[in-house]
């Protein structure tokens, strides 16, 4: 019976030393925990300089804010494992310029609509996050006026009644212009 205790005895020791000496240190066991247990990052905000524009169709501007070239994006983002981020940006229509955590998004040639910008941030170790936000093109009335043409016509001064006239116009200030 002694022989079986010792047996015993032997083995839960053996065992008990394993789990208490692992062959890596305390410090690498928690990296390589970290490795396994990659947490994406977090974005606490994407926001905009403008939610909406008013576009004025015969200036060819956004009325509300001058003629506005682009609009500007921002990210706050971080990362739980302390992980370097790295950011793209998608828009669906216009230009996007983009440095880290802040983009230019060229919206002169935007048509009216909802369009949609979205920001992707990565740690580099497959953990992503994305958000995305809106901007509305529209047409509200806040245009001023359109100008009116000036129209002016020529004609030859001898001209007989009931004759055709030929005459020449010319015209200012059209819309567009």
């Amino acid at each position: 019976m002694k022989h079986i205790e010792r047996l015993l005895v032997l083995a839960f020791a053996t065992t008990l030393t394993s789990l208490a000496t692992p062959s890596q240190q305390p410090s690498q066991r928690k990296f390589a925990q970290q490795e396994k247990w990659n947490l994406p990052p977090v974005i606490k905000s994407f926001t905009s300089s403008a939610t909406t524009l008013d576009f004025c169709p015969w200036s060819g501007s956004f009325d509300s804010v001058g003629y506005l070239k682009t609009v500007t994006l921002g990210v706050i983002a971080s990362d739980p494992n302390g992980d370097r981020l790295s950011y793209k940006y998608s828009v669906t229509a216009g230009r996007i310029t983009a440095k880290g955590d802040f983009a230019l998004w060229d919206v002169r040639k935007l048509p009216q609509g909802l369009h949609k910008a979205t920001t992707t941030v990565t740690d580099g170790r497959g953990g992503k996050a994305s958000k995305s936000l809106s901007l509305l093109v529209e047409t509200r009335g806040s245009c001023h006026t359109p100008p009116c043409p000036i129209i002016t016509a020529s004609c030859p001064i001898d001209q007989e009644k009931r004759d055709l006239v030929n005459f020449e116009s010319q015209s200012h200030g059209s819309l567009g212009q």
